[in-house]
């Protein structure tokens, strides 16, 4: 698999490989998972958020199970507080992916359920931010992702 560079920092990352598949070691859910090109994506931003945003890894959840119209779904990344409250939900696709309408409708339909503040979407090259209001179900755009200090003290 031929790995795009992303627009988001590098990181220290193990990969291995069992027959044809390749893997990576994801130190948030402390398993190796598939190296998929969203898995990419995924791995780079989670630790984007550790070191250039201060969220701690312990408050990071990836691959989170969440119900949505009776459908099994699942959120790419939530950052929480440090009372467990969800503060960004971050949807992630490949770096082929164009982050559309459709990927912005899917990630807000999971923030509203979660009622986080923020929502993120990116493919590693381009990334979108805003801040959500679940009772008006308005969104205001950002200029930047917020760190962890920014959301915990509006």
């Amino acid at each position: 698999m031929d790995l795009p560079v992303l627009n988001l920092p590098a990181f220290q990352y193990q990969f291995k490989e069992e027959g044809t598949s390749k893997f990576i070691w994801d130190a948030f859910r402390k398993k190796w998972v598939r190296l998929t090109p969203e898995e990419w994506v995924r791995q780079h931003f989670a630790w984007y958020l550790v070191n250039e945003l201060n969220f701690s890894a312990s408050l990071i959840s990836s691959e989170t199970s969440l119900k949505s119209k009776d459908l099994a779904q699942r959120a790419d990344l939530i950052a929480y507080n440090r009372n467990g409250q969800p503060l960004m939900l971050v949807e992630c696709k490949a770096a082929t992916v164009k982050l559309s309408q459709e990927v912005f409708d899917q990630a807000a339909v999971y923030g509203m359920q979660l009622n986080t503040k923020v929502l993120v979407l990116t493919n590693g090259l381009e990334h979108i931010a805003c801040r959500m209001n679940p009772e008006t179900k308005t969104f205001i755009f950002l200029d930047e992702i917020p760190s962890f200090e920014k959301l915990n003290h509006p």
